[in-house]
């Protein structure tokens, strides 16, 4: 009986053969049964293209519309109505949600953060915490003011001065308010004098520096240390810093003008 032909596809002049295991190789007995199949030519788009990823997947009826005897026709499902976009808000549950932790709240833990790295020596790590917490909220007017003063500890008076400028410029009233230089040694008071007499030394060993005297001013006046404050914040302005709105804050009775479209850069 005639076998029937084998499929053969795109590939032109395939010739099948098989093969015998003698010794001591494989190797194909072809000659003994020898076939031809002529081509066979499909269009390119019944191997390549859209259709037959689909065949292949099983997905080649999804976006087709069944006959009307099939059963899915039967289960047709309705279309379903536009629905208002304001009455869906309102029919959606309220649930309880956690608010999102705010700016604020974030500032002040790197702000907590830096004081403890503050009071531990480590003034680069707390000058690193004091910049994410005005990244993180730069209206928080201590954050830039803590970050001056640990500037003015790594020995970078003019960002340590621009640092101040912008606490003030956001809050004038921050001088007058709670903080006091001890909360950077956790309120050890005895080691903040140390450190404050050693800064004020280093003034009084470039009284032209008028970055550094202002800065002594600063830990003086947050030292409650107001007159010897005032001297040197004097100095200052005598030096060149100029008598500016910033700088004049820190003298009795004065406040300068709020102004939030300024920023210091670092």
């Amino acid at each position: 009986t005639a076998s029937e032909p084998r499929p053969v596809v795109v590939i032109p002049y395939y010739v099948p053969y098989d093969y015998w295991y003698g010794p001591p190789y494989w190797y194909p007995y072809y000659p003994y049964r020898y076939y031809y199949y002529p081509p066979v030519f499909l269009p390119a788009e019944t191997l390549y293209g859209p259709g037959p990823v689909m065949r292949m997947m099983g997905v080649s009826h999804w976006f087709q519309s069944p006959s009307p005897g099939s059963s899915s026709a039967a289960r047709e499902r309705p279309v379903p109505a536009p629905r208002d976009p304001v009455a869906h808000q309102a029919a959606k549950p309220v649930g309880p949600r956690l608010a999102p932790e705010s700016a604020v709240t974030q500032a002040w833990k790197y702000i907590g953060n830096g004081d403890a790295a503050f009071a531990a020596g480590d003034y680069q790590r707390a000058n690193q915490r004091y910049a994410q917490a005005v990244k993180a909220s730069p209206a928080v007017a201590e954050a830039w003011l803590r970050q001056g003063l640990a500037q003015a500890a790594l020995g970078n008076y003019e960002l340590a001065v621009a640092a101040i400028r912008e606490s003030v410029q956001l809050k004038p009233e921050l001088p007058k308010g709670r903080f006091r230089i001890w909360e950077l040694f956790g309120d050890d008071r005895q080691a903040a004098r140390q450190y404050v007499e050693g800064f004020v030394k280093k003034a009084e060993n470039d009284p032209k520096d008028a970055n550094l005297a202002f800065l002594a001013g600063v830990h003086l006046y947050f030292g409650e240390q107001p007159r010897q404050a005032e001297q040197y914040i004097a100095r200052a302005v005598e030096a060149g810093l100029g008598d500016k709105p910033f700088v004049k804050v820190f003298l009795p009775g004065q406040q300068p003008p709020a102004d939030n479209n300024r920023r210091a850069e670092f």
